[in-house]
């Protein structure tokens, strides 16, 4: 099954903003993409202001909050990446 997308960046967005890291949460963008193998996988970003060494531990946290949702909601596997906002 394929979810629609705008409906779980909405949830991963609510994931991520209830985190121990939401008060610093920008943004967070999904988008479909493709391994060399042509398996297909969801590119996930979450976008933080400040990404501090202390913040492993929550991080950790919210990328396995973050892939449990995803695998509830849609087949495709989430590669999950943080950064700071450009």
């Amino acid at each position: 099954m394929l979810s629609d997308l705008g409906d779980l960046k909405e949830r991963i967005a609510a994931l991520a903003r209830d985190s121990a890291v939401g008060p610093r949460v920008a943004d967070v963008t999904l988008e479909p993409a493709q391994d060399d193998y042509g398996s297909s996988f969801l590119r996930v970003v979450v976008q933080l202001n400040g990404l501090e060494r202390q913040d492993d531990d929550a991080l950790k946290a919210l990328l396995k909050h973050i892939e449990d949702e995803v695998a509830e909601l849609d087949e495709r596997y989430p590669s999950v990446r943080f950064s700071e906002p450009a």
